[in-house]
């Protein structure tokens, strides 16, 4: 794959993270609670977003630096993410008896900054072929 095709699906494993941020993460009983009622949440949405623009550089541009600063966005993300995928009852503050479940918005959150991640590594590693030049001849006729 070159590093437009990568950057390509990195950008849209970014916009799934944002989508995933501003959906539900969190519910308890018929109450639901979005990513971004949480800074967690707005972090989240905001590391993708980031990380979504510098990819589509690195892509447009072929900038290996700029894939590299991608991934450090989207493992921000995807850190975050998991961290409150594994203790989603301290991100709504509920007590231990209180049984919370985790809503589309976290798992879409989670996939789609792992995405992000793994299209901004392999655009960051990449070698583009370079264009082949024409030597002329040796054998010119006298």
């Amino acid at each position: 794959m070159t590093r437009m095709q990568l950057a390509g699906l990195g950008v849209l494993g970014g916009v799934l993270t944002i989508i995933g941020a501003i959906g539900p993460w969190a519910t308890i009983g018929d109450l639901s609670f979005a990513g971004t009622d949480a800074n967690r949440g707005k972090t989240v949405a905001i590391a993708a977003g980031v990380g979504l623009l510098l990819l589509a550089l690195a892509g447009w541009k072929n900038l290996r630096w700029a894939a590299v600063l991608a991934a450090v966005a989207g493992l921000i993300s995807f850190g975050l993410s998991v961290w409150t995928l594994s203790s989603i009852g301290g991100f709504v503050e509920a007590s231990a008896g209180i049984e919370v479940g985790r809503g589309w918005g976290i798992w879409l959150a989670t996939i789609g900054s792992l995405v992000l991640v793994v299209a901004s590594f392999l655009a960051a590693l990449v070698q583009e072929r370079r264009a082949a030049v024409e030597l002329p001849s040796e054998t010119t006729p006298t």
